[in-house]
C-alpha cells in the first residue's frame, strides 16, 4: 500500500502535537502536587504550633498559680532559641508585657490589632501578621494571654528543596518526551522506506 506524503505528515503532526500535550500535561500535573505538598506541609506546622502553644499554655497557667517566675523566664528563653519562633510573650489584660523572650520589651505596652484580637479571644486565636511575616498563636489565660509568633524560615527550606525536586522532575520528563518524539519520528522514517 502506498502512502501520500500528506497523510505521513499529517500523522506525524499528530504524534507531535498528541507528545507535546502529554509532556505539558505531566509537567503541569509535577506541579500540582508540588504546590499541594506544600500547603499539606504548612497546614500540618500550624496544627503542631497550636498544639505546642496550647501545651505552653497549660504550662504558664501553672506557674503563674504557683508564682514560678524564674520557669517561665526559662521558658521563654529556651522557646527564643528556636528557629521558627520570633517571639513569646505573656501579655496582662492591659496588654503589658509581664514576660517576654525579648527581655527588653518587659513593661512594653502592646495597643495593635492583633493584640486587641488576642486579649479579647476566648479560646485558641490563629493569625497570620502578614506584614511581620508571622503567624501567631494566642492562647487565653485567667489574667492575660499567651503570644507565640512563629516564622516560616524552616517551611522556606522545605520548599527549595520541593522546588528543586520539581525542576528535576520536569527535566527528566522533558527529556523523556523529546526522547519519545525522536522515536517516533525514526518509526515513521522506517514506515516510508
Amino acid at each position: 500500500m502506498i502512502q501520500s506524503p500528506l497523510g505521513l505528515a499529517r500523522r506525524t503532526t499528530n504524534r507531535r502535537r498528541v507528545g507535546a500535550y502529554a509532556l505539558l500535561l505531566s509537567v503541569l500535573l509535577v506541579v500540582l502536587v508540588a504546590l499541594q505538598a506544600r500547603d499539606a506541609m504548612k497546614r500540618a506546622w500550624v496544627k503542631s504550633w497550636v498544639s505546642q502553644t496550647e501545651e505552653l499554655g497549660t504550662f504558664v497557667r501553672g506557674a503563674l498559680a504557683s508564682r514560678s517566675d524564674l520557669l517561665l523566664v526559662e521558658r521563654l528563653v529556651q522557646l527564643a532559641r528556636r528557629d521558627e519562633i520570633a517571639y513569646a510573650l505573656i501579655l496582662d489584660p492591659g496588654g503589658r508585657a509581664r514576660y517576654h523572650s525579648n527581655a527588653a520589651d518587659i513593661g512594653r505596652r502592646y495597643d495593635n490589632v492583633y493584640t486587641k484580637r488576642a486579649l479579647k479571644a476566648q479560646a485558641t486565636l490563629v493569625q497570620d501578621i502578614r506584614d511581620h511575616g508571622v503567624l501567631e498563636v494566642d492562647v487565653p489565660l485567667a489574667s492575660g494571654v499567651l503570644r507565640v509568633g512563629f516564622t516560616f524560615k524552616p517551611l522556606a527550606s522545605f520548599s527549595r528543596w520541593l522546588w528543586a525536586g520539581v525542576a528535576l522532575s520536569c527535566a527528566c520528563l522533558t527529556a523523556a518526551g523529546l526522547l519519545l518524539l525522536k522515536v517516533a519520528d525514526t518509526l515513521n522514517k522506517k514506515e516510508t522506506r
